[in-house]
């Protein structure tokens, strides 16, 4: 699922108050479970990636992605807000904070779905590389996506993208 939030003011660096929110209870101990994922090769630049078998730049985890996940925190099991109650609450839930650039644009002002679609591709996968309660990246690849766009993304927009296993 993706919920759309708009900054008040337009600035790309600041982020709506559910972000802070977010990263408060990611490191919070009142908040055990939740966690920061900190994967290497999003964190330590490219010298690293190509050091260790990347050709390139994280399509959507670089810092100048057009289509940009900038973290995802996890909870097992999850609690409290920002989830809506979920028929399998002991399963892992991961939660990102994206942000949709001026290169993702398609017409006039708005972002091309499938930079949306990437965002879906990027979450779908790594929700299943959480899901049994480890992190294990790239234990696995996206073989498909269906994806029915409802409504236009301006761009500059930060969603929420959330998902757990089902």
């Amino acid at each position: 699922e993706m919920r759309r939030v708009t900054t008040d003011d337009g600035d790309n660096d600041s982020y709506p108050q559910w972000v802070k929110e977010l990263r408060d209870r990611t490191q919070s101990p009142q908040s055990p479970g939740w966690e920061l994922l900190r994967i290497p090769e999003w964190e330590n630049g490219p010298g690293y990636r190509r050091q260790n078998g990347w050709a390139g730049s994280d399509f959507v985890h670089s810092p100048s992605a057009p289509a940009h996940i900038s973290e995802y925190h996890r909870a097992i099991p999850p609690t409290g807000p920002p989830l809506p109650p979920s028929p399998h609450p002991d399963r892992p839930v991961l939660v990102g904070v994206a942000r949709l650039g001026p290169g993702a644009e398609s017409h006039a002002g708005h972002c091309h779905g499938g930079s949306v679609c990437a965002l879906f591709d990027d979450l779908f996968g790594w929700v299943g590389f959480v899901s049994d309660g480890t992190v294990r990246p790239w234990s696995g690849f996206t073989a498909q996506v269906d994806v029915s766009l409802v409504a236009p993304v301006r761009v500059g927009t930060v969603l929420r993208v959330w998902g757990r296993p089902v």
